[in-house]
Formats: C-alpha cells, structure tokens, sequence
C-alpha cells in the first residue's frame, strides 16, 4: 500500500513538472471530413451487344475521436503519439444499362447497384512536428501508423430493370467482427495547424491509407444458388474499398495547462 502510494505521489510530481515546463501534453482530438475522393467513370462493355458501365466512389465521410501525447525535443520540434477511435464509411455505385437486338426487337436493361461500408477502426500514429521560429503558432506536422478494423458492415441496394417485366429490388447485408483477426493496416498523414490559444490548435489533415484485400472486404454474396453464376459474379466485381484519400478538419486540445 505505502509503495503505492509513493507511486501515486511520483506520478503526480512528474506530472505536474511536465506540465509546467511545457515539454510535455496530453490531450484530446477530434477530426472529420471525407473518406475519399469522388469519382465517376463511364466505359462500353464487350460483355453485351451494347452495354454502358457507370461506376465510381462518392466522398464518403470519416470521423475520429481519441487521445494524444507530445514531447517537446526541441525548442522548434516535438514528437506527437495519438490512439484513437475512428469510424469510417464509404459508398461504391454501378448501374448497367445495354440493349440486345432480337428478332423481336431491341430489348433494354438495366441493372444498378449501390454498396455501403461502415468501419469501425482503433488508429495508432507517431508524427513529428516543426513549428517555425517566426511562426510560433504555426506548426507543421508529418507521421505514420498503424490501424486495426474491428468491425465492419457491408450493405447491398440492386434494381433490375428488364424489358416487359415488373422491376426487381434486392437488398443484402452482411457484418464481420475483425477484433480478433490481424487486420492492421499502415497510413500516412501530414498537416498544418494553427495555435488559437494556449491550450488548442486547429489545423487540416491529409491520410492516406492503403488498401489491401482482407476477409469481409468483399460484397460477394454468401448465397449459394447465385454463386458460381457469371453475370452475377460479373456484377459483383469492383466491390471493394478503395484506399482512403482523406482530409479533415481536426482539433486538439492539451489538457495539461
């Protein structure tokens, strides 16, 4: 008890020499903005007599909450390691439409998709941060980390649309807990922040996060009497995440002043 005690008594005195020498923060985060960048893409298919292929990523959006430290090393540089939280979605479209000519005519179709993924991610990143003599209050940050999914969701919104037949709407859902898994992935950021007072900055954040196919990832449906099927499997291509392309907005306030 009377070592713990003494344990208790040391971590506060550090604690408050760190804060008050102003080497050392602890402090919360918060950031937002999107998952990637948006695009859309148009090409003819070989695949049909005539078939016009729309598909492409929308912003998506990411949010991040959590907890940093940094260590003043130098006058003008400090090392910054933060544990976060961040959930994460992204949204992928396709749609289909192609004629074929017949005896009976021309017959057009069209299929289209819409797939959703909601994220749930533990992030780990160590930057480094310069802050100009001139511009005190600016300060220049650049690291890498490491992530780790623990869980993830996929959703599926199909209509099929065919010639002298009644529309057909499909909807598919399908959720994978990562938390015991080795899904980690590495990333990138850098950014600039701005000290608005003594205890908070704000600044703008870029991360890059590469992809790299992982068990849940794929939409490819789990039913057995689709799969196999070429058209279907066809469809079903293209469904994985892209890499993350984000910038945010991002807060951090030390709490130790």
């Amino acid at each position: 008890m009377n070592r713990l005690l003494l344990f208790v008594c040391l971590t506060g005195i550090t604690h408050i020499a760190y804060s008050q020498s102003g080497k050392f923060q602890l402090g919360l985060l918060a950031k937002g903005g999107n998952f990637t960048l948006p695009n859309a893409k148009d090409e003819l298919s070989d695949f049909r007599d005539q078939d016009n292929i729309n598909y492409g990523f929308k912003p998506g959006y990411q949010y991040t909450f959590g907890v940093y430290g940094a260590w003043r090393i130098k006058p003008q540089w400090s090392i910054i390691a933060e544990l976060s939280y961040r959930l994460s979605y992204f949204e992928y479209f396709e749609s289909h439409q192609y004629q074929v000519f017949d005896p009976s005519g021309v017959l057009t179709s069209s299929i289209s998709h819409v797939y959703k993924s909601t994220t749930n991610t533990l992030v780990a990143p160590i930057k480094l941060q310069f802050s100009p003599k001139n511009l005190s209050k600016w300060h220049f940050q650049v690291g890498a980390g490491v992530c780790h999914n623990l869980s993830v969701r996929n959703e599926q919104t199909s209509i099929f649309k065919f010639t002298g037949q009644k529309d057909a709407n499909g909807h598919n859902e399908f959720g994978a807990t990562r938390l015991g898994t080795s899904d980690f992935r590495s990333h990138f950021t850098t950014g600039i922040f701005y000290q608005i007072n003594n205890n908070t900055k704000i600044g703008v954040e870029y991360l890059f996060e590469r992809y790299y196919t992982q068990d849940g990832d794929s939409y490819f449906t789990r039913d057995p009497l689709l799969l196999g099927n070429p058209i279907i499997d066809f469809i079903y291509l293209g469904s994985y995440p892209p890499s993350m392309h984000s910038f945010s907005v991002s807060l951090q306030h030390n709490l130790l002043h």
